[in-house]
């Protein structure tokens, strides 16, 4: 069937608020299980595999994405993002909430599309040209990902995709990104006539997501970027496509401070290329359905401001002293309308009970996203701040920021070494001296300020008598930090063979800084370990 011409569009401005952008503003009022999916500062980059692509090569493959309803005048644009071309037939990888069929506004009316157009860049300094109808092949509403593909050009003409040949970015892998390394993202704003945007920024974090198994699931970047770049290219310092910029908190024209590892896209673009319409909600990997009473909360980040509309301004950590505002979001599943909540502040350690004052009941519906402004009269004091919310009396998140100070390295106290462990976790038989023959050693420590820690690691240390440098080393495996903030934490040692007697030290890494030591020694016939595998 011929489609109406894509052109005219009206652009017409109807200000869709999701329920995503709900504001629930505050009240008077300032160990994060801070996600275990961040990468340890490195100097390590991944080995670049083609050279650099220029800035404006690369435009050309990012494309604007238009949500269109029909009129009798044509075509009325709805909402609009952002997309990549992945592959010269079209495929395009893009944010589910980009091109999903219907919205619901902040009144509540639903607002539904009637077809997606795929407008092209042709220059970088004009604005796109409108060029295709596209339709979904795939989706994933978890991951907020989707493939598209042209099938009729701007005429209503079909076509077929294999023929297109149009620009491409190659794929890259975000799983060798490390803090620091450079980001640039593309993408196109949402006011009219704008032509593609250009930012640049670093990696500055990672974040997990509940229902997502990838530790992974987000790269945090401090990388600025105007609304409408939502599901556009975040490229490696070698031009390739290491994630999708997604602002999942607002409506399609958000603020970009996440990006989604394209990594994750691997099961929806295969999908796509397998060919046939994928149906709404189908998808390959468990979907966050809370059950009955549970409640999900992710992405609990913190920024100095925000915008009417829900837009993060500057999301930080650490926040200068005497600061009178400070933002936090994050997003929910299994809320109810009628649901006690609160937001509790413990200030070095200390539940403040102002800041902590229960909220006011529920009222922004089951799912979305949700961002609270505290305002208090006098300024926030200076310390380390650690935020706990709570739904119908349970602790669903937590998370740690800073005010007026730095945020400081973790602190681990004193190693403690045992033979075991008891079922709560603590040691059986605390002692730094074995007896012959031990075939499992347990080490325990308490822990501080290790909410920023994104992997660990730990030594163990033959340490021979005749020199150092005949000192016979075990290392362990690299592990995600799970531990949040503060607390205890134990490792173990699972040995085939009895150690022998001698001197041993086990040396604690957070993040490739040497964070503890301990030392205990083993009685009997001295002699060489035969280092086992760890746990």
């Amino acid at each position: 069937m011929k489609r109406p011409a894509l052109l005219p569009l009206l652009l017409a401005s109807l200000a869709i608020l999701l329920p995503l952008a709900a504001a629930c503003q505050g009240e008077e009022k300032a160990p994060s299980t801070a996600s275990p999916s961040a990468s340890p500062l490195s100097t390590t980059t991944a080995s670049p595999t083609r050279a650099a692509t220029s800035v404006e090569d690369l435009a050309r493959a990012v494309v604007q994405v238009v949500a269109l309803r029909e009129t009798a005048d044509g075509y009325e644009e709805l909402w609009r993002g952002s997309g990549t071309i992945i592959d010269k037939s079209g495929l395009i990888l893009t944010n589910y909430h980009v091109v999903e069929e219907e919205v619901e506004t902040e009144s509540g009316e639903i607002i539904r599309r009637d077809e997606l157009g795929v407008a092209l860049t042709t220059t970088a300094d004009q604005a796109p040209e409108p060029s295709y109808f596209a339709r979904v092949l795939a989706q994933d509403p978890l991951l907020d990902l989707a493939v598209i593909q042209p099938y009729a050009d701007n005429e209503g003409n079909e076509i077929d995709p294999n023929t297109l040949n149009l620009p491409t970015i190659p794929l890259g892998d975000a799983t060798t990104l490390v803090l620091g390394q450079e980001l640039t993202i593309l993408g196109y704003p949402t006011i009219g006539g704008e032509s593609i945007t250009f930012t640049a920024g670093r990696v500055s974090g990672f974040l997990s997501q509940e229902g997502v198994e990838e530790r992974r699931a987000w790269i945090k970047t401090d990388a600025g970027a105007s609304p409408g770049n939502s599901g556009g290219a975040a490229l490696d310092a070698q031009g390739r496509l290491v994630g999708v910029p997604t602002r999942a908190t607002i409506d399609v024209g958000g603020s970009i401070n996440r990006v989604r590892p394209v990594d994750l896209a691997t099961d929806v673009i295969d999908r796509a290329q397998a060919g046939g319409f994928v149906a709404t909600g189908q998808r390959q990997r468990p979907a966050a359905t809370p059950e009955v009473g549970q409640v999900f909360i992710t992405g609990l980040v913190f920024a100095r401001d925000v915008t009417p509309d829900g837009e993060l301004i500057d999301i930080v950590n650490e926040f200068p002293a005497a600061t009178t505002k400070l933002v936090f979001s994050f997003d929910y599943a299994g809320m109810k309308d009628g649901y006690d909540w609160v937001d509790k502040w413990y200030i070095d350690g200390v539940l403040d009970e102002e800041l902590s004052a229960p909220r006011e009941p529920w009222t922004l519906g089951e799912s979305g996203a949700a961002w609270v402004s505290l305002e208090p009269k006098q300024p926030l004091l200076t310390g380390k701040y650690r935020l706990v919310l709570e739904a119908q009396g349970q602790q669903v998140a937590e998370a740690t920021t800073y005010v007026g100070r730095t945020a400081v390295g973790p602190s681990v106290g004193p190693i403690t070494f045992a033979q075991d462990v008891s079922a709560d976790d603590t040691p059986i038989g605390p002692t730094s001296s074995f007896p012959e023959g031990p075939t499992n050693l347990y080490t325990f420590f308490d822990y501080d300020d290790a909410a920023t820690v994104a992997e660990y690691d730990w030594l163990w240390v033959w340490k021979s008598p005749v020199s150092a440098d005949q000192d016979r080393v075990y290392e362990s495996d690299r592990y995600a930090w799970e531990g949040g903030d503060s607390g205890n934490w134990w490792v173990g040692l699972e040995m085939d063979d009895p150690l022998p007697g001698g001197t041993y030290e086990f040396q604690l890494y957070f993040d490739d800084e040497l964070a503890q030591t301990g030392t205990f020694t083993v009685q009997g016939p001295a002699g060489v370990p035969d280092w086992p595998s760890a746990r």
